[in-house]
């Protein structure tokens, strides 16, 4: 229908428009800090088990709180797939709630 084409048209222009302020891993280098400072990919980008998380103060808690562990580095990130996607969209399969 018109409405779910509609939806669905909002849902990637949502999508890449947080690309283009920001959200992708071309981007890690530039994202700063609530001071202004840079936090420098290393810090925004963290590696576990061989598997990329996007690990910045905030993110960190709020993955932490969502998957109920103390102990996560940060919001899982995608780590297959061609190089302009990968470690650029959260890993999907862990994220669906619905």
């Amino acid at each position: 229908s018109y409405a779910m084409a509609m939806g669905r048209l909002v849902e990637v222009l949502v999508h890449e428009i947080i690309h283009v302020l920001g959200f992708g891993a071309p981007h890690y280098e530039d994202w700063r800090g609530p001071a202004g400072k840079p936090y420098g990919r290393d810090k925004v980008i963290v590696k576990k088990d061989g598997r990329p998380y996007l690990a910045t103060p905030k993110v960190t808690k709020v993955a932490r709180e969502f998957f109920g562990c103390d102990s996560l580095p940060g919001a899982p990130l995608e780590y297959e797939g061609p190089s302009f996607s990968a470690w650029s969209h959260f890993k999907y399969r862990l994220l669906q709630v619905c």
